[in-house]
């Protein structure tokens, strides 16, 4: 019994590691996370595979298809959420309709 987990892990909601360091606001594991998934073509299997030339862990979404910027603002991470912007072309939008202005707010 250990208490280890992998990058291919996932939480409630199928949110995946880069979801939990987001809403925690640990923003340099993030980016090691981030910098890893890019080698590993991200494994979530709900990885958006549309932005090619974009790195595709930074839009993998949940069950709800919330990206980890979604739980970065709701979280109130804002330092985590102003660096998850810079990938974005639009504001990525969950199956409730809510941006991420939506849940920060």
């Amino acid at each position: 019994n250990n208490n280890w987990f992998s990058l291919e892990d996932t939480f409630e909601n199928s949110a995946t590691v880069q979801h939990i360091l987001a809403r925690q606001g640990h923003l340099e594991l993030l980016k090691a996370v981030l910098k890893d998934q890019r080698a590993l073509k991200a494994t979530h299997p709900n990885a958006a595979q549309k932005k090619e030339n974009k790195e595709n862990a930074v839009f993998v979404v949940d069950d709800n298809n919330q990206t980890p910027l979604h739980y970065a603002c709701s979280g109130g991470q804002t330092t985590v959420s102003d660096y998850l912007l810079n990938f974005f072309d639009e504001l990525p939008v969950d199956n409730f309709g809510s941006t991420v202005g939506h849940v920060s707010s």
